[in-house]
């Protein structure tokens, strides 16, 4: 049996009590629709995004004294990274094939969120490295980069709203979202159930405002799939 803490007095009391057997207070009830939506949207989500965005934070301890000298590591051979730089473009363009074949067929999932943002970080390395160069090869590869970003960017947003459409479904919320415009940065949600104060908990307690940012989405649309719709600029 779920337990729950009395707001008035502090006791234990069971989730399913009508009112506090010391107290007799009330307890506030939370919507199912809410859990749902914090629970798993919150969570789930936001996790995979701040994996995606966050390197190996690990602390490395420093070790009393004075640190021996270290020998300058060797200068990578220009040519050997050409070549690694052409791989990875070429590998990052080999995923979103692959990716866009398998959203027909199946949700998007968190790992694939992340595999973008790491992606969008190796290609703006090389367009850092050979947008500028004099070399044709090298300043086609650096272009070629450049290029691809958007592209990149625009399949992460599709693949979050796919992700974030599926815990719905798991959640047992008929809500469909996607990802819509031109760029696709506008984060459409349509559910018939969709109202005022539901929005006020995507925007305010779900935060789900600061997720949609921090992959590039410029705009999110609430709507019930008939007359009403909240549009919010971000």
């Amino acid at each position: 049996m779920a337990m729950t803490t009395c707001k008035e007095c502090k006791a234990q009391i069971s989730t399913t009590a009508e009112s506090c057997p010391q107290c007799g207070a009330k307890p506030r009830k939370t919507s199912g629709c809410a859990i749902i939506v914090a629970a798993f949207l919150g969570l789930f989500v936001l996790s995979a995004i701040v994996r995606g965005c966050s390197g190996d934070t690990t602390p490395t301890s420093a070790a009393a004294g004075p640190q021996p000298a270290t020998a300058e590591p060797p200068k990578a051979d220009p040519a050997a990274v050409l070549a690694e730089s052409q791989k990875t473009v070429a590998e990052i363009e080999s995923r979103l094939k692959q990716n866009s074949d398998r959203l027909k067929k199946y949700y998007g999932t968190p790992d694939q969120v992340k595999e973008a943002t790491g992606d969008l970080i190796k290609l703006a390395v090389v367009q850092g490295l050979y947008e500028e160069s004099d070399k044709p090869e090298e300043k086609k590869l650096g272009a070629k980069a450049r290029n691809l970003i958007p592209t990149v960017s625009q399949q992460q947003r599709t693949i979050y709203a796919s992700a974030s459409e599926e815990i719905f479904v798991k959640g047992g919320m008929d809500v469909k979202v996607s990802a819509t415009g031109t760029k696709k940065d506008q984060l459409r949600l349509k559910y018939v159930l969709m109202s005022k104060p539901l929005v006020y908990k995507f925007q305010n307690e779900v935060k789900l405002p600061e997720q949609a940012r921090a992959i590039g989405f410029k705009k999110i649309i609430y709507s019930d799939g008939y007359n009403e719709s909240w549009n919010v600029d971000l």
